[in-house]
């Protein structure tokens, strides 16, 4: 699955990238000239990893340099960006080496050769793309000098450009209610992911999903094309770019997925926003959540596990023992008379639990997944209290009509009958 099948809102107007971004895509990822000869040929994704097929752009280069005739737009609209002037296209094969950046292709921008790549001139009219005012950016990005960062992109109109990154970034007419963000503090020559995002009344800018800047915008759209490598000024960008995405959207969870998941991909950090919950706080929080009476999710999971790791004891006797993986510690121990089980203790610790308090944004998360469904009307605390009961609930009617109590005996999970052999639920009780 590609990046933008991920997406809330599935709305790319333009996508360019070193990898597969939508599944249903079924082109080439760029058109690529070659030194020795000047011939072109267009370069695929692997099949099996869905990047750039590097075998193939290898192959077909040798030894020499390979440039950046097309870049093609995986979205489907076929807002394609290229530059037909040898001299001035980017660079995706540097003597026989493919451009890396954090060890994925990137194409490699040059300011001393002037290089750019933008689509035909109305490839990407507002009226067609835009109607609803709102657009979404993501770019990542490693900028090899610090003069040229702010020349990274622009979506412009032939006067004006209105959401890019460049010295100034205009949110409607040239040189109109404009954000400036030079000077910002960025660090300019490490691997970074700029996002913009624009609505019928604001503009925003971040930078590893740190904000640059915001402020309130009426002005109205005049986006006609793409252009990637330079800056309204006509100051041109030095460096790596990864990929582009451009959607028709204002959606702040898609916004940080897009950071998130270009992050993972270039190996850089983003910042969460602001009262989000980490993985770590999430597990932590979800661990320490009761799922039956005081019992709680991480005791339920270490039982299981001791049934899993095969330590247990007794099962056909008087005295069943479900023993820990390590062997250490008896998680549940029971007595049987004819077929009623008596649980007579229960240790789902491990001595020193090294949890923390979980947070009310984190608990409330917890708490939102141990309620998703995983069949039918059975959530995931409910899957785990019906384990629990066929583990170690108080079994009885075995052989006849079974039911399975709850870990503390007050509830029957399950409740069956047998008929020559066949097993029928009749009842399944996962409340509190």
């Amino acid at each position: 699955m590609g990046l933008i099948d991920t997406l809330t809102v599935n709305s790319a107007v333009a996508a360019y990238g070193t990898r597969k971004l939508l599944t249903a895509y079924a082109g080439s990822c760029m058109r690529v000239r070659r030194s020795s000869d000047n011939a072109e040929l267009d370069i695929g994704f692997d099949g099996t990893t869905g990047e750039l097929d590097t075998v193939a752009l290898l192959a077909y280069t040798g030894a020499g340099n390979g440039f950046v005739r097309t870049w093609y737009d995986q979205s489907g609209n076929g807002i394609n960006i290229l530059n037909a002037t040898a001299g001035n296209q980017p660079r995706i094969v540097n003597a026989g080496v493919v451009e890396l950046m954090d060890a994925k292709p990137a194409v490699r921008f040059l300011s001393a050769s002037s290089t750019k790549l933008e689509s035909a001139a109305n490839a990407m009219a507002n009226a067609t793309y835009f109607a609803g005012g709102n657009v979404l950016t993501a770019c990542a990005y490693l900028c090899a000098t610090a003069a040229t960062q702010f020349n990274l992109f622009n979506l412009r109109a032939t006067a004006d450009s209105w959401q890019g990154f460049n010295s100034d970034c205009y949110d409607g007419n040239f040189n109109v209610t404009r954000l400036n963000i030079t000077g910002a503090g960025i660090p300019n020559t490490n691997r970074r992911v700029f996002t913009s995002m624009r609505t019928a009344t604001a503009l925003e800018y971040r930078v590893d999903g740190t904000l640059l800047g915001h402020q309130n915008n009426a002005q109205g759209l005049s986006t006609t094309f793409v252009q990637l490598g330079l800056s309204l000024s006509g100051t041109y960008y030095d460096g790596h770019i990864g990929e582009l995405i451009v959607q028709a959207s204002n959606n702040t969870s898609d916004r940080y997925s897009l950071e998130l998941d270009q992050g993972s991909r270039y190996g850089v950090t983003i910042a969460a926003p602001a009262g989000a919950v980490s993985g770590a706080e999430l597990v932590n929080a979800m661990l320490q959540t009761n799922v039956e009476t005081t019992f709680k999710f991480v005791y339920a999971l270490r039982t299981l596990l001791a049934v899993a790791a095969g330590n247990a004891t007794g099962l056909n006797g008087a005295n069943p023992v479900f023993t820990a993986v390590n062997g250490a510690t008896n998680r549940v121990q029971a007595t049987v008379t004819g077929e009623t089980r008596t649980v007579t203790s229960r240790d789902g610790s491990l001595g020193s639990d090294a949890f923390t308090a979980p947070s009310a944004a984190s608990q409330a998360l917890a708490n939102a997944v141990l309620a998703a469904a995983v069949e039918g009307g059975v959530t995931i605390k409910g899957a785990i209290r019906l384990l629990m009961a066929y583990l170690h609930g108080n079994a009885t009617g075995l052989d006849s009509s079974p039911a399975f109590k709850s870990h503390a005996g007050s509830k029957t999970r399950i409740t069956g009958t047998i008929d020559s052999g066949a097993r029928t639920i009749t009842t399944v009780d996962t409340t509190d």
